[in-house]
């Protein structure tokens, strides 16, 4: 172990050249330690930042316009804001029917 004697002399016995750059090397460690505190606490993004799944709606024909869609495309985009989870709506058009409504649905299942 270094006592503070044996530090103190080996400081004394090395060259000034290696002190200066020791302290310079310091000094600069320093200033960029606070130069990245400093800069850290920016501002927030002004993308908002969603989570990594979605919640999808399949619609009739009329989109979330209808009225059966409109309060659930609005508890949708309510959560949203609250969870940050993606949300996208698909409308089917054609028949309402089962076997129209399967290739929207697998549409929205691939993405």
């Amino acid at each position: 172990m270094l006592t503070l004697r044996a530090a103190q002399r080996r400081w004394r016995d090395t060259s000034v050249r290696w002190r200066v750059a020791g302290s310079a090397t310091a000094v600069a460690s320093v200033l960029l330690v606070g130069a990245l505190v400093a800069t850290s606490g920016g501002p927030a993004p002004r993308a908002r930042q969603y989570l990594t799944f979605k919640a999808c709606l399949l619609t009739d024909a009329q989109g979330i316009t209808g009225k059966d869609a409109v309060p659930v495309w609005a508890g949708m985009q309510k959560a949203s804001l609250e969870t940050r989870a993606r949300v996208q709506y698909l409308p089917a058009f054609g028949p309402t029917t089962v076997a129209n409504a399967i290739p929207y649905l697998t549409s929205l299942i691939q993405q």
